[in-house]
């Protein structure tokens, strides 16, 4: 019984925390791995919901090598951040999850330029 109370209480503390059971390092990780597949067959590529700054280098560095590729963000990539689960408490249900506010600013950037996403 100890054990199931305890394995409840971890699940209630990981939905309040979803940007730690997704880590920004998977979404790189499928940016780059579908620049490198549109790379080699020669399809243009649209990464969606582009949530961490660390996702618009293998990006940029794809667009730099001729890869047609571009990509998109959301809203509440650029007004959220992983400090408004607990201030929403559980309202905030999006995948990939709202990561740290320090990636809002490249986001933006990202925006304005025009040729980054």
């Amino acid at each position: 019984m100890e054990r199931r109370e305890t394995r409840l209480r971890e699940f209630a503390a990981s939905i309040a925390r979803p940007y730690r059971r997704r880590p920004a390092v998977v979404a790189v990780e499928a940016v780059s791995r579908a620049a490198l597949l549109s790379e080699w067959t020669g399809a243009r590529i649209h990464i969606l919901h582009i949530s961490s700054a660390d996702e618009l280098r293998p990006l940029r560095e794809a667009k730099a090598r001729g890869v047609e590729i571009t990509g998109e963000t959301c809203p509440h990539y650029l007004l959220l951040s992983a400090d408004d689960y607990a201030a929403q408490a559980g309202r905030i249900r999006v995948n990939p999850p709202v990561r740290e506010k320090h990636n809002q600013e490249p986001l933006w950037a990202a925006i304005a330029d025009e040729r980054s996403i």
